[in-house]
């Protein structure tokens, strides 16, 4: 096969063929004992990526040599051998095939997180955070992925915000995931590059990592900064942007840990206000039930609860309560009063005093488990209206 043939094969001719000279020069001669003439079978692709695995990088460049001439429009195989000169140390053939797979399909997010991976791999942290950027502006599915490699690959916050320049949107949730996943010095300089694009939703996550990380005085001073309508300490009080996903129930705010027996769910049917209520079913278990949970930093002074409840066939002698509870202290709690049977809507209240410094407060749906163990708990409690505010003193 002569040298003219070849260029009208390769989509990309005179780097296409540019390439395939370098690392088969028996394609240019047309050297009949050649071992990469004709297309690849898969066999044959499976022996190149066992080359691979085996650190032969010229064997394996030698395959998927030949699958490229057989298929040179294929963003794919641009990537392979890309692969292959990245393994075998050959930085600029490498560079040349990412280019290459990225023009073939610049639409296609697993080629551009390819070309990142590719990149990051080569040393190239600026076009890898620019290729996984662009993966997942094309699919929003890539973007646990890609945040894990920002967060171990990408040089820092800074870095990361300035060579992938992600949007709004996307460095929020970058943000939220980093909570989960990133040590403190990370996640504040990531929640100062933030500034002003932080929203309630943000400002609530970070809340909770630092509750988790107990520093309760930046906490506290975070929680100033929300919305509190009325005063109300509780961030939505009426359940009304509770979700229920494939995790379980959570809001921002509230969080409901799954029990056997034991339903929780937003109900929009039955509400005191709004347009939701919580409704938390029992199914004939004797539960030590404090499962729907909000954490809130107080500090110094005395705070009322209130809430209203309605009941239907709730048995045993231990009601539903909500419960205020030291998280620091497991003596120092408050309850409103417990209601059992069935109930309409009946509004329950409780105070509760915080002492020096800041405490984080847990507030409840709660039910003690009964003395009994013949006195199992049915029935089913709407919650609605839960409000939290600090009292004057005297008041």
């Amino acid at each position: 096969m002569d040298a003219t043939k070849i260029i009208r094969q390769i989509a990309f001719p005179l780097l296409g063929l540019g390439i395939l000279a370098l690392v088969i020069p028996e394609l240019l001669t047309g050297n009949p004992n050649s071992r990469v003439g004709g297309a690849l079978t898969p066999s044959q692709t499976d022996e190149a990526y066992r080359d691979l695995w085996l650190s032969d990088a010229a064997g394996a460049a030698a395959h998927l040599t030949k699958a490229l001439r057989a298929d040179p429009a294929s963003p794919e195989r641009w990537a392979d051998l890309a692969d292959a000169f990245v393994e075998g140390d050959r930085e600029a053939l490498a560079r040349l095939c990412i280019d290459r797979a990225v023009a073939a399909a610049p639409g296609l997010p697993h080629i551009r997180f390819r070309a990142a991976n590719l990149s990051f791999r080569l040393g190239d942290t600026r076009r890898g955070l620019q290729e996984s950027a662009a993966a997942l502006r094309l699919s929003p599915d890539y973007a646990a992925t890609v945040f894990q490699v920002w967060h171990r690959l990408g040089g820092g916050p800074e870095n990361v915000f300035r060579e992938a320049a992600p949007g709004a949107g996307v460095a929020r949730d970058y943000f939220v995931w980093l909570t989960s996943a990133a040590d403190r010095a990370e996640v504040a300089q990531v929640w100062k590059l933030l500034g002003t694009s932080a929203r309630e939703t943000e400002t609530l996550a970070y809340i909770d990592y630092l509750i988790a990380q107990r520093d309760y005085p930046t906490a506290s001073v975070l929680e100033a900064t929300l919305p509190r309508p009325d005063g109300n300490l509780l961030h939505d009080g009426g359940f009304e942007n509770l979700q229920v996903t494939a995790a379980g129930t959570s809001g921002a705010g509230w969080h409901v840990d799954p029990m056997e027996a034991v339903s929780a769910e937003p109900d929009t049917s039955m509400f005191r206000s709004g347009h939701t209520s919580l409704r938390v079913r029992f199914s004939g278990t004797n539960p030590e039930y404090r499962n729907v949970t909000q954490k809130v930093v107080l500090s110094q002074g005395v705070y009322r609860l209130t809430a209203v409840l309605e009941t239907q066939g709730i048995t045993s002698e231990q009601g539903i309560t909500i419960r205020l509870a030291d998280m620091n202290d497991e003596h120092h709690f408050s309850t409103t009063q417990a209601i059992t049977g069935s109930q309409p809507w009946r509004t329950v209240e409780s105070t509760f005093r915080v002492g020096p410094g800041s405490s984080l407060v847990a507030i409840s749906l709660s039910r003690r488990a009964s003395w009994g163990f013949d006195t199992p708990l049915s029935g089913t409690v709407w919650a609605d209206d839960l409000r939290l505010v600090r009292l004057r003193e005297g008041s």
